[in-house]
């Protein structure tokens, strides 16, 4: 860490013994029933790769918005678990449930380990046009999933019809 800069979250640093003693605290503390603080320790524990405690602590709430969902299912895809992923993603669908662009990413990436490029087909088709080709976070996801899946026309296409390019797009093509 150099000097002026603020110390990264537990999250970042998959620091999972911080992240512990912060639920520690966020328990003893009283503050375990607030979604918002249950919702930041589902993704914590994602992203640390304890997905046996994000999913306790997932099912456990009362109330489960979009972000908690894909915090779990990116957190499945980015742990080597994509079948969890495309299940809690299809759980979230019989939920009536619409995702958003990060439960996408991680449902495109869950396909790409899979090799799975019909399902990342179907769910592509679930976004409109328009969100895709705006959003650089879903092109490069998508470029990505099309590219690793074989199907490079298809990623060329997605490049050429993208609204705004930037450098980690031209690179995701690239590759």
């Amino acid at each position: 860490m150099g000097w002026g800069h603020a110390p990264c979250p537990p999250s970042q640093l998959e620091d999972l013994a911080s992240g512990e003693w912060i639920d520690k605290y966020i328990t003893e503390s009283g503050f375990h029933r607030n979604v918002f603080v249950l919702i930041s320790l589902v993704d914590m524990y994602a992203k640390c790769g304890s997905m046996e405690k994000a999913r306790q602590l997932f099912y456990g709430m009362v109330e489960r918005g979009i972000i908690c969902w894909s915090a779990m299912i990116k957190g499945y895809a980015s742990d080597g678990l994509p079948k969890e992923a495309h299940d809690l993603f299809f759980e979230m669908q019989r939920e009536n449930l619409r995702p958003d662009c990060y439960a996408m990413v991680g449902v495109l990436s869950a396909c790409v380990r899979l090799g799975a490029l019909e399902l990342g087909n179907w769910a592509k088709e679930m976004l409109d046009a328009n969100e895709f080709l705006l959003n650089l976070v879903l092109g490069i996801a998508l470029i990505d999933f099309y590219a690793k899946c074989g199907s490079i026309a298809q990623a060329v296409d997605i490049f050429i019809m993208m609204k705004e390019k930037d450098r980690v797009m031209f690179n995701a093509i690239i590759s």
